[in-house]
């Protein structure tokens, strides 16, 4: 499996994606309730499924995503960009290119500085499931967990929720099968999810698995190197919290030199035409987690 070609993973989640639109069933797969662990052949732990003892953390991350979410739907002028587009929203340190300067998105809300109070009690009501789940870690994987804690961000780049600079939101909304590829490829993502719903598995389709994850619960995998996606929500609501490391805010990884000529004035490289995206690999297979599921899956229930 790890051995796959990018081309071959692309393949299979574009695959996946259109059985489960088309509400094909998923022929051969486990379907896991009980939370175990899953390692590879040299004993490396690939997916790890796990419960959250402090039933209060998760209930009151549960109420506060759920406040947010009815609260942010409700006021047009509150919604980010992506809260209306993915219904999905990133806090915390998060850039998409390591040419771009670090942005802390949706965090201090400046699409909406009314809306800032909001975004501060979100967090607020969401630190004690990092703590949580960061406590988990450092107990099961202490030397992974040291490892993700010394990560060179730069001085400018807050670990706000524990050893993960970034937590994304899925706000009662599930995505296409994909693999992150900016996410860092030795640690963990580690998703969370909220609410009181049916369906919504965290599915796995190069290992045959699907994982019936409940509030109270989480699942930590290698989001860089799996395929991963979730089946449709078929009742209730059901939000997600996920904490993760963009490898594009690892300090050494940095390369702001190419934005800028020598007299520090900013440029961009113009394409020759031998690079331009031609119509004919413009339709090719590409690597995207918000396409949802037949677009219109969002199950948002009043």
């Amino acid at each position: 499996m790890f051995q796959r070609s990018p081309s071959e993973k692309l393949f299979i989640a574009d695959e996946t994606t259109k059985k489960v639109a088309a509400g094909s069933h998923l022929d051969g797969y486990n379907f896991v309730s009980k939370p175990q662990c899953f390692k590879n052949a040299v004993g490396e732990t690939m997916i790890d499924f796990f419960d959250l003892p402090n039933f209060l953390a998760t209930k009151t991350a549960q109420e506060t995503v759920d406040g947010y979410f009815n609260h942010t739907l409700s006021n047009t002028s509150h919604q980010s960009k992506q809260f209306t587009e993915s219904l999905a929203e990133h806090f915390g340190c998060f850039t998409d290119s390591n040419n771009e300067p670090y942005v802390t998105i949706n965090t201090a809300s400046k699409h909406c500085p009314d809306h800032r109070n909001c975004v501060e009690e979100l967090i607020q009501g969401f630190q004690p499931l990092s703590d949580e789940v960061n406590n988990y870690l450092e107990v099961t994987y202490p030397l992974l967990y040291a490892k993700m804690k010394k990560l060179d961000l730069g001085s400018n780049v807050p670990k706000s929720f524990g050893a993960f600079p970034t937590v994304g939101i899925n706000f009662n909304s599930i995505c296409q099968f994909h693999r992150d590829l900016k996410d860092h490829r030795n640690t963990f993502c580690v998703v969370c999810p909220l609410g009181v719903f049916e369906g919504g598995q965290l599915a796995f389709p190069e290992l045959k698995l699907a994982f019936n994850v409940k509030q109270g619960q989480a699942i930590a995998f290698r989001s860089n190197i799996l395929v991963h996606g979730n089946l449709p929500i078929t009742t209730g609501t059901r939000h997600s919290i996920v904490f993760y490391i963009h490898d594009t805010v690892i300090k050494q990884k940095r390369n702001f030199g190419s934005l800028y000529d020598k007299k520090g004035k900013k440029y961009y490289k113009k394409r020759s035409p031998s690079k331009l995206v031609s119509q004919k690999s413009a339709t090719k297979l590409k690597n995207h987690r918000r396409k949802h599921i037949g677009k219109c899956d969002w199950y948002i229930y009043f």
